[in-house]
């Protein structure tokens, strides 16, 4: 689970949200409701293939948790318009703790 109950509750007063967090529910989401998802929220371990955002076509923003873009096809996304953002910065100081506390 990358995503508290508490977080995906709070999304859901102003979104649908379809909870996929691993693969197979992933390839799920997106066979059932892929025309009409307009956001996809990931983390690196699960990403967003290029065929996934093929099966997407109302998709306007990919948001990564976390610092990086592991395993979404940025460049596929970018060349369709597809905006890509991610989390840079938001742990900042919780790393910063945690690494002098190494």
């Amino acid at each position: 689970m990358f995503l508290s109950e508490e977080h995906r509750a709070q999304m859901a007063q102003s979104f649908e949200v379809i909870y996929a967090p691993d693969a197979a529910q992933a390839a799920a989401a997106i066979a059932g409701h892929g025309a009409r998802i307009a956001v996809v929220l990931t983390i690196g371990a699960t990403g967003l293939s290029a065929a996934q955002i093929d099966a997407l076509p109302q998709v306007s923003l990919i948001c990564a948790l976390g610092a990086g873009y592991e395993n979404i096809a940025v460049a596929h996304a970018k060349a369709r318009g597809i905006v890509v953002a991610n989390g840079a910065g938001t742990n900042d100081d919780c790393v910063a703790d945690h690494a002098f506390g190494l």
